[in-house]
């Protein structure tokens, strides 16, 4: 690449190296690949990714800022100042993209100039742009810092709550080298996930209790075991679960709030308990994220009792083939070879991925979830 001088390649190569070198705690080496990345921004011209390079620039300097000589830091700085006029127009047009990202690399910025006040707000204001916005990966890293924030401060209670948050974040991201990272690093702040397979609930234990520990998989279509299943019902979701129990006696409400919990941390768009009365099943709930009108509260809840055959908002053979088999599957891209699972709702719907599996009590079905 060098000798050709591809500098589009070159660009990306060198941006990703930086990118990769920071997210894994490697600060010296993505400067380094900062500065080489440098030479070549104009292999980018026009593109979003010379933006992206500007930010993490700033967040690898800002980074070696304390281990600096005091020359160094000034230079460190002025680059941070370049990089952030760049970004500051980025997010003056495109704010949902950008904004987040220029707070963080603020928030950065007057942690190493010892202003933790200021500090604060522009972590929480980086971590809710990216919520907002559904950067799930730039809301883990900004939780991720945040941690890191305060736990230089020496306040550990608070650190380890944001670090737990960026542990959920990247999971949900599918960034598992990035999770089990964190868990080399920080074990003492995940300790409460890192332990949570000790707990014992009963209102989960059949979830997590019964099956074999294997996972056998079926073209892109997998069969779970149920401990996997214990593992995406994680600490945070059963505490806010508790929490809603305890706060409301009324059984709507509590459905209610237990689908909106269980859908936020599934990172899923649409989920649908699915009980058994007098041996048939009954949607009882479906919660889903609403796209279509601004003026209704993002998560919609629909708390209809309705048989599972008359049901048009869920994948009727898919439910029915747990329910006749007892086994979780996951599908990937509406793509199985088990014969006649997709039906009518997949295919015209096309969900990037589905996941269903049984609840079962002392060997019997109590319900479905979706």
């Amino acid at each position: 690449l060098l000798k050709e001088n591809d500098e589009f390649t070159l660009h990306e190569f060198y941006l990703i190296k930086l990118i990769i070198s920071y997210l894994f705690d490697d600060p010296l080496a993505a400067v380094s690949n900062g500065d080489k990345g440098e030479r070549y921004l104009k292999g980018g011209a026009g593109m979003l990714s010379v933006s992206v390079f500007h930010y993490y620039d700033s967040l690898a300097r800002l980074s070696v800022y304390s281990k600096a000589k005091s020359s160094e830091q000034a230079k460190l700085l002025l680059k941070v100042d370049e990089n952030q006029k760049h970004l500051k127009v980025r997010a003056i047009i495109a704010p949902m993209n950008f904004q987040h990202k220029f707070d963080l690399v603020e928030a950065e910025r007057h942690w190493v100039l010892g202003q933790r006040f200021e500090a604060i707000d522009l972590y929480d204001r980086a971590i809710a742009g990216g919520k907002k916005n559904e950067y799930i990966q730039q809301e883990a890293l900004a939780n991720e810092l945040a941690a890191k924030f305060y736990l230089d401060w020496g306040k550990e209670k608070v650190a380890q709550a944001y670090m737990q948050e960026a542990y959920y974040c990247y999971a949900r991201w599918g960034a598992k080298a990035k999770t089990d990272d964190l868990e080399k690093r920080y074990p003492e702040l995940l300790q409460p996930i890192l332990h949570q397979h000790q707990l014992s609930f009963n209102s989960l234990e059949t979830i997590a209790s019964i099956a074999p520990s294997s996972i056998s998989l079926s073209g892109q279509t997998s069969i779970i075991s149920r401990a996997n299943i214990s593992n995406t019902l994680d600490f945070m979701s059963i505490l806010k679960a508790a929490q809603a129990i305890s706060s409301s006696i009324d059984f709507d409400e509590i459905i209610a709030s237990l689908t909106k919990i269980i859908l936020e941390n599934s990172g899923a768009k649409k989920f649908a308990l699915i009980l058994s009365e007098n041996g048939n099943l009954q949607v009882k709930a479906i919660t889903f994220i609403n796209h279509q009108d601004s003026l209704l509260a993002p998560i919609q809840t629909i708390l209809k009792s309705q048989t599972v055959d008359t049901c048009e908002d869920i994948p009727r053979k898919i439910i029915n083939y747990v329910k006749n088999t007892q086994q979780t599957i996951a599908i990937d891209n509406c793509q199985t070879d088990i014969p006649g699972l997709l039906g009518e709702y997949l295919l015209e719907f096309q969900p990037q991925s589905v996941f269903c599996t049984p609840i079962i009590n002392q060997g019997h079905l109590v319900g479905i979830l979706y």
